[in-house]
């Protein structure tokens, strides 16, 4: 199955166990994200990357904790790793391929386990309690094999109300998580975008991309910038529209070619101090700018694909 960073699957298994156990196995390349929560008021488990390597908490309601943490083995490697993890009597267990085996032990005696919250895979959607981590990242990447107290979570990706919630899950290993850089990403819902937390143009820019798609209305890329300034290209009716805001004027150009029929188009957006510039293939049309004492200045996020909330 594969998850994309805001998905999970969450099961309602609210009774008390006395014993733990988890396989999974899974691979991603990134070094941060949430495997998997078992989440009570109190007890947890937590399975998580961080900086590429594997980390267990988990924390009983009379006030126990442990923390396994395996430094040997770097696991955002894009190879599949196998993850096991027991709690038997008073002991904790965390095997990695097999092979490296971490422990810790549970003073006191043995303590049942209450997760009142539920079982989570990938990421734990809107549950907010004060042992998660906010900066965690939802796990981005493929997993199979996801069993728990010897039930099969994975087995099928169907909800069930009041029982199992699957939240943007696929079938199969995406062939997205090991794309290149110059490889096209998709943008396969009308959720879909893409952030870059800092972009700034001053006086001149240029954004140069290739686009394929069918949509006759979509917002490609924006960016609010600060005074009135902004910038965005959308697609209108199958053409594309160029848009620049400087303080209270907002010069438009749109293109003379149709980029919604389902072909792959070569695109430049060009800002000069004095022109604007939107090319499709070889075919481009330029507007002039407004005459302003300053140079143009926009920078903050650059969304590409759509926006946030």
């Amino acid at each position: 199955a594969s998850f994309y960073g805001e998905s999970y699957v969450k099961l309602n298994i609210i009774e008390v166990l006395p014993e733990l156990s988890l396989q999974l196995k899974f691979q991603t390349s990134k070094p941060q994200g949430l495997l998997f929560l078992a989440a009570g008021k109190n007890d947890y488990c937590i399975i998580e990357l961080l900086s590429g390597n594997l980390r267990v908490r988990v924390n009983l309601g009379a006030g126990e904790q442990v923390l396994l943490s395996e430094q040997r083995l770097r696991v955002d490697d894009l190879n599949w790793h196998l993850v096991e993890l027991y709690y038997v009597k008073n002991t904790i267990s965390l095997v990695i391929d097999k092979h490296y085996e971490t422990t810790g032990q549970i003073t006191g005696g043995t303590h049942s386990l209450h997760f009142q919250h539920g079982i989570y895979i990938a990421g734990h959607g809107e549950l907010d309690l004060p042992y998660l981590d906010g900066e965690l990242p939802g796990f981005r990447g493929c997993m199979e094999g996801v069993v728990f107290n010897q039930r099969e979570i994975l087995a099928s990706l169907r909800s069930y109300p009041g029982f199992k919630k699957v939240y943007e899950v696929s079938l199969g290993c995406n062939d997205e998580f090991f794309a290149g850089e110059d490889e096209a990403i998709n943008f396969f819902s009308s959720r879909s975008y893409v952030t870059f937390p800092e972009w700034r143009v001053r006086g001149e820019g240029l954004l140069e991309f290739a686009l394929q798609t069918g949509s006759q209305q979509a917002l490609l890329l924006f960016q609010p910038g600060r005074q009135g300034n902004f910038v965005a290209l959308e697609i209108v009716n199958g053409l594309l529209k160029a848009h620049v805001g400087r303080s209270k004027s907002n010069t438009q150009v749109s293109s003379l070619s149709v980029v919604s029929d389902n072909k792959w188009h070569v695109i430049q957006l060009r800002l000069t101090g004095r022109y604007l510039d939107l090319m499709v293939d070889e075919q481009g049309v330029r507007a002039l700018l407004p005459l302003q004492s300053k140079p143009f200045v926009s920078e903050g996020p650059l969304f590409v694909g759509g926006l946030d909330n």
